[in-house]
């Protein structure tokens, strides 16, 4: 019996579903909770031409009574946002 030939399909690259312009014309700030506490990540355009959200700060989190600081960092890109043209 003759093996079968397999291929490998790319999944299709995601498209992001809105325009930079209108991105910028309408985000809104998100609200992250961390460790009970209100947060919020910052709408960002990334230096690799990807757009989206940003939040970065550091904290201290008490483990076991043991106070320990903790650097957060929240990174969210837009799928497809990369490829918008600017």
């Amino acid at each position: 019996m003759a093996k079968q030939k397999t291929t490998t399909e790319t999944p299709e690259k995601s498209k992001c579903p809105i325009t930079r312009e209108q991105f910028v014309a309408h985000v809104k700030p998100i609200l992250l909770v961390i460790n009970g506490e209100n947060k919020v990540a910052s709408p960002k355009d990334f230096s690799t031409g990807s757009f989206g959200f940003f939040f970065n700060e550091k904290s201290t989190v008490v483990i076991d009574g043991i106070p320990c600081k903790v650097q957060w960092n929240c990174l969210g890109t837009i799928v497809g946002s990369k490829d918008v043209a600017k």
